[in-house]
């Protein structure tokens, strides 16, 4: 095997490449678990590759399998699927790696139904975790870029494992890009057309473990504000507001309600209405240092 290293979000990309050169190879780790992506262009597996950089290993020793994938160049077109079962095809390249890169993310949560799984952004502040909630659109990647200014550790900007018995949130530290700025309101169908960069990203920065959770706050972003705001969330609100922006397949909706009901009565959690990412990371940081933790 020969490893080609690709400079990205300040560290380097590790693709494997098979002993006969007829394709390459990259493994996304989770905890325990790990996938296998594969690809007949080198080129265009590193697209698939500096999305998820954080997560990738050279060698899975000690981890379970959950899935083989490939993205593959045939004919003009691409091609995404799993070992022995359908695939999808595209025209575009960019719809290609966006399909597999969901996938990958969906087959994580999948094999975990054990973990409560949010849509929202995470960092540690003092070693515990805050949970910036959110649908998509709404500045999760540049508000945890900001916190990121200020020291705190990296756990994601999108997908956040809570584990129901130590509430401790788990690093999922998929690449963190961030959407650049527009002037005109984009409807949330359209926002994948949105340019977006990466947030840079230091090895250093990433968390290594369970962080326990301090702090839930549901973000609304709208640059018509004149001031942020932060305001209370009640116990019930929060669970509705968690599962709103839950992950969680609804075979497992029951369970999941039930944790999210004990969260509520030990983690506090608040609206953040807010149009700059800065002063509002700013505020949280200064509310923060000025009280003391629960933990």
């Amino acid at each position: 095997m020969r490893v080609e290293r690709h400079k990205a979000f300040g560290e380097k990309i590790a693709i494997i490449e098979t002993a006969d050169a007829s394709s390459s190879v990259i493994y996304v780790t989770f905890g325990t678990h790990h996938i296998c992506v594969c690809s007949n262009n080198r080129a265009m597996l590193w697209h698939v590759a500096r999305n998820i950089s954080p997560m990738l290993t050279l060698e899975p020793i000690g981890t379970t399998a959950i899935g083989m994938f490939y993205i593959d160049e045939q004919q003009g077109g691409f091609l995404v699927g799993e070992e022995d079962c359908s695939e999808q095809r595209f025209d575009e390249l960019g719809d290609a790696v966006r399909s597999l890169h969901h996938t990958l993310i969906k087959r994580f949560i999948d094999s975990r139904s054990d973990l409560v799984w949010i849509h929202a952004g995470a960092v540690t502040f003092g070693g515990e975790a805050l949970l910036l909630v959110a649908p998509t659109g709404h500045g999760k990647s540049t508000l945890v870029g900001e916190f990121l200014d200020w020291g705190c550790s990296y756990l994601s900007d999108d997908v956040a494992p809570i584990d129901p018995i130590s509430w401790g949130v788990l690093p999922f530290p998929v690449s963190p890009w961030k959407r650049v700025s527009s002037q005109a309101r984009v409807p949330a169908e359209r926002l994948h057309e949105v340019p977006k960069v990466p947030v840079q990203l230091l090895p250093t920065a990433i968390g290594m473990g369970r962080a326990p959770l301090r702090q839930i706050y549901f973000l609304c972003h709208d640059e018509r504000l004149e001031t942020n705001s932060i305001a209370p969330c009640s116990p019930a609100a929060m669970v509705l507001e968690m599962a709103r922006n839950s992950f969680t397949s609804e075979e497992h909706r029951v369970g999941e309600i039930a944790r999210l009901c004990a969260l509520a009565h030990r983690v506090p959690a608040a609206y953040l209405n807010y149009a700059g990412a800065p002063i509002a990371a700013r505020q949280i940081i200064n509310a923060l240092a000025a009280s003391p933790s629960h933990r």
